[in-house]
């Protein structure tokens, strides 16, 4: 029974750091009670990459057959649809190492999205709000051998960290 405004500072792209900065920048002017940080697990992609990392956002992406290939994609649905099975498993186990090495302790986005948390728990004291993070999964991934849950456990203790409550919508 009490009137409530929604605001979204966010666009799509933005990683934990950028959206802080925007909350600072934009978000405290409406003197928020709650932030609501919705958290996809690419959240923590880096715009300054490494090598490692452009090497994998290459493994992700899908191939135009080459030589012989070519050729049979062009003219068998045979071949094509063998292909299209080889560079799925290929993108898709790519896409799960790279997931998996940007919540490593070497990489330095997830650095970076420690520091986001920690500058988000100095505004949420400073200004007074209350911070909910909610973890978003990949949701084209069977969830009984679920591969991308040591990233979700990382986000969770990050918000142990900083005593901010959490929703993991992967249970």
């Amino acid at each position: 029974h009490r009137k409530v405004e929604v605001i979204n500072i966010s666009k799509p792209g933005w990683n934990t750091g950028r959206e802080v900065y925007e909350l600072e920048r934009v978000g405290l002017k409406f003197k928020p009670d709650l932030i609501v940080l919705g958290y996809c697990l690419n959240d923590t992609e880096s715009p300054w990459t490494d090598r490692r990392t452009r090497r994998y956002r290459r493994i992700t992406h899908y191939r135009k057959p080459e030589g012989v290939w070519s050729f049979l994609v062009k003219y068998s649905m045979f071949f094509r649809l063998l292909y299209k099975t080889k560079e799925d498993f290929r993108v898709k186990r790519g896409f799960i190492d790279y997931i998996n090495y940007i919540y490593s302790d070497k990489y330095s986005g997830w650095k970076d999205t420690d520091r986001a948390f920690y500058k988000l728990k100095e505004l949420s004291i400073k200004n007074g709000f209350k911070v909910l993070v909610v973890i978003f999964p990949f949701l084209n991934y069977s969830f009984k051998s679920y591969p991308f849950k040591k990233a979700h456990r990382r986000v969770r203790q990050l918000c142990y960290k900083y005593s901010f409550p959490f929703l993991d919508l992967l249970p």
